[in-house]
C-alpha cells in the first residue's frame, strides 16, 4: 500500500485554530490532498481543553480565534480573545502579575459544563468541515499518551470521531525503559525527539489497521 502524509499542525495550539484553518482553507486543503480517501488525524492533550475557552494563564493564545456558544447552542466565531474579550483579558492579565498565581500554575475558570460544551462543539464543527471538504476521509482523534484526557471529553470525542488510545504495554513494547522520564521527555515534560520517533511508528501501525 502507498501512504502519504500532510502536516498541517503547529506547536502550542488548540482545536479551535484547526477549526478556523479548516473553515478558511478547507478548499485549498482539498486541492492539496491527492488521495481519494484517507484519515484526518488530530492529536489531543488534556491542556487543549483549557486552551479551547482561553483560560487565564494561556496568555500566548490571546490573538488566537475565539469561539463561543450562543443561545441557539450554535458555535460562533468572535474574532480573537484579545480584541473581542477585552474585559476578561484585562482581568486575566492582572491576575497573572501575582507571583503566587504564576508560580503555582493557577488557572481560571475551573472546567465545568460550559467548557465541556464549547470543546465538544468545536470537535463537532471540525467533523462537519472535514466531511464538507474531505468527505471520504475518516476523522481520527488520538489521545496523546503523555497527557490522558478526562473521561467526559473522551465521551464527546467518541460521538464525533474515531478515538485512538494507547495502553502501557503497547508503549513499553516499542520504547525500552518507557518509565524513564529523562529518556523520553524534556525537563518541562514535553516529549522529546526519541519519544516522537517511536510514538509515530506505533501510531502509524494503528492507523493502518483502521
Amino acid at each position: 500500500d502507498t501512504f502519504k502524509s500532510y502536516n498541517y499542525g503547529w506547536g502550542a495550539t488548540v482545536p479551535y485554530q484547526y477549526l478556523r484553518y479548516l473553515q478558511l482553507y478547507g478548499k485549498e486543503i482539498k486541492d492539496q490532498v491527492t488521495f481519494n480517501s484517507g484519515q484526518f488525524v488530530y492529536i489531543a492533550i488534556e491542556d487543549h481543553l483549557n486552551r479551547a475557552y482561553g483560560s487565564s494563564n494561556k496568555f500566548w493564545l490571546l490573538d488566537s480565534p475565539y469561539y463561543s456558544i450562543k443561545n441557539n447552542s450554535e458555535l460562533f466565531f468572535n474574532g480573537t480573545f484579545r480584541k473581542n474579550r477585552p474585559i476578561t483579558t484585562f482581568i486575566y492579565n492582572l491576575l497573572n502579575r501575582f507571583e503566587y498565581i504564576k508560580k503555582n500554575g493557577i488557572d481560571y475558570p475551573k472546567i465545568g459544563n460550559s467548557q465541556y460544551e464549547l470543546f465538544c462543539s468545536i470537535i463537532k464543527e471540525m467533523k462537519k468541515e472535514i466531511a464538507l471538504n474531505l468527505p471520504t476521509y475518516k476523522f481520527i482523534i488520538v489521545n496523546h499518551p503523555k497527557s490522558s484526557i478526562r473521561k467526559e471529553y473522551l465521551t464527546c470525542i467518541k460521538s464525533h470521531a474515531t478515538l485512538i488510545e494507547f495502553n502501557y504495554n503497547e508503549l513499553a513494547s516499542k520504547m525500552p525503559d518507557f518509565n524513564n522520564k529523562l529518556k523520553y521527555s524534556f525537563a518541562d515534560g514535553h516529549p522529546n525527539a526519541l519519544f516522537n520517533d517511536n510514538f509515530s511508528k506505533l501510531l502509524f501501525e494503528k492507523l493502518k489497521s483502521l
